[in-house]
Formats: C-alpha cells, structure tokens, sequence
C-alpha cells in the first residue's frame, strides 16, 4: 500500500523509511480518487493490527533497522566498558563490576549488537535478490543440478553463499573471498554463530589464560558491529548508481 504526504520536503523523512520518493506529475488514486499534485510524498505503508483497531505502519528497511540497533547498543555499552568508575579492583588489581545487574545489561547488550549486525548482512542480502532470481548449483553429492527460486534461497542458502557468489554476479563486484571485507564477515559470523549456539565452554567458570566468548563480547578494542556491516554491504554497492536512501543517509 502507498500513502501520500503532501509535503515537498522528503529530507526530513527518516532515514530507515523502506521506500519514499516524490511525485513527479499529479496522481489520483486509484483507492480515494483524490488526486495528489507534483511534489507529494509517497511513502510504502502497510495496515497492521493494533490493539482494536488497524496501525498504518510506514514500512520501514529492516537492515536500516537492524544497523541502527546495533550502532546504538555497542556505543552505549563502549562508554560503560570505558569508565573506570564502574569497576572495582580486588588486592590482586583484578576487575570486577560494581553492579552485577547494570554489567549483565552490558553483556545483553554486547550480545543483541552482534547477533543484529549479522542480521543486518542477512536482510540485505535478501532485498538484493530480485523476485524473479534463480539459483543454480551442484548437489553436494554431484548426482544433478539445483535450482532455487528466491523464496527457496532466503530460506535454504546460506549467507556465506549468497555474499560469496550470488551477490557478486547480481551487483558486478567481484568475489569478495578472500579479501579483507570478506575476511571481516567471517569474524563476525563466527561470533554470531558462537552466541546464537553457546556452548558448554562458555558456561563453565575458566582462568583468563582461556579463550571464551566472554573475552571477545568485552573486547573494547574490537570495531562497532553495525560498522563492520556497514562496510560489507558497502562492498556490494560499490557499483551500484541508484543506492538505497536508507544507505546514503546513514548517520553513522
């Protein structure tokens, strides 16, 4: 569904909005029969159900969304990590936080920002993949050839493949295996994966002379999640002369 503003000024619209452009010629719509002049803005909307009664829900980019979330948490958790003032120190000079409960926000936090991060790739690479897309690869067996359709590739590819070699060949950039972009998804899929699929190391009381998830959530040292994101998808848009709003606004 579309709606209509009738405003000339589409700046000031947020940055995430899915789609919004302007008219160009007057309209009448084909709904209302109410006809929109030059210069009104048109916006993608969708009708939700909303406690008892509809929501008219401007449909926004769900990558815009979640690279949003992502900057926002890690920045907030990057000032807490960084002040002294919320950690004590034990006669050895260990660390240890003042507040269990504000520092088991942070972990949260440091969690949500990752695992959204990677969802950001994923959605992305999504939107990318025309409607009318198909996927052809060998069988791991090597008996015959797949084929998938978009919806059967959203669900059933995996997202190494589809940054690997189904978004190269639809946005004519070359693979990025291999190279430091691609070098930088890995890393952060690892890290996803290893806190959606936590394992019983990672729960068990260990010396810091062991490697845990727990030394790299806290690693303060590592790049916000959401600008790792942001530059692999930058990668992929490189050549691309209509780049999405929601990517050439992003205020980060």
């Amino acid at each position: 569904m579309i709606n209509h503003k009738e405003h000339p000024n589409i700046e000031k619209e947020d940055w995430r909005l899915q789609a919004i452009t302007t008219l160009t010629k007057e309209w009448k719509s084909p709904w209302t029969n109410v006809a929109h002049p030059v210069g009104t803005s048109v916006m993608l909307i969708s009708l939700v159900k909303f406690l008892n009664s509809n929501l008219v829900l401007p449909l926004p980019n769900a990558t815009a969304l979640f690279l949003n979330f992502a900057y926002k948490l890690w920045h907030e958790t990057q000032s807490f990590l960084m002040n002294e003032d919320n950690f004590g120190q034990d006669k050895n000079r260990n660390f240890y936080p003042k507040n269990k409960s504000a520092f088991f926000d942070i972990l949260e936090k440091r969690m949500a920002a990752i695992v959204s991060a990677y969802s950001a790739l994923e959605s992305f690479a999504n939107e990318e993949i025309p409607d009318d897309y198909t996927f052809e690869k060998e069988r791991e067996d090597k008996r015959c050839i797949e084929s998938f359709n978009k919806e059967q590739i959203e669900r059933h590819v995996k997202l190494e493949v589809k940054l690997g070699e189904i978004l190269p060949n639809l946005l004519a950039v070359s693979s990025p295996k291999g190279n430091l972009v691609w070098n930088k998804f890995k890393a952060l899929q690892g890290l996803r994966d290893r806190i959606v699929h936590l394992k019983s190391h990672d729960r068990k009381s260990t010396g810091p002379e062991e490697e845990t998830i727990w030394k790299d959530i806290l690693n303060v040292n590592m790049d916000n999640p959401a600008l790792i994101a942001k530059e692999i998808i930058g990668y992929y848009l490189q050549e691309k002369d209509n780049k999405p709003r929601w990517f050439i606004k992003l205020p980060f």
